[in-house]
């Protein structure tokens, strides 16, 4: 699996880009996935970002629906994607 998580500070927000989740084939149904999704939702929290959002590919259905699943809601789509978005509740 490799994933990118970048925090980018605009000026109303602090986003935590999360890009490219590849699971291999072999490895699937086995957690990986999720568990990289809470360590992203853990690292949001610590870093303090208002919210986590990402692109999945318009034709991963499976992908996209477990971020539904999971919480996030569907923001933009797009030719190549479908940009994904979960918030954050903070306690200020």
């Amino acid at each position: 699996a490799i994933t990118l998580g970048i925090k980018v500070r605009t000026l109303t927000r602090t986003v935590m880009l999360y890009e490219e989740l590849v699971v291999d084939p072999n490895y699937r149904q086995r957690g990986i996935g999720s568990a990289i999704n809470e360590f992203v939702k853990e690292l949001s929290t610590k870093e303090d970002c208002d919210c986590i959002e990402g692109t999945v590919a318009t034709h991963n259905t499976t992908a996209l629906m477990q971020y539904l699943r999971t919480g996030y809601i569907l923001r933009n789509h797009l030719p190549l994607g479908i940009t994904i978005k979960k918030w954050r509740l903070k306690s200020k």
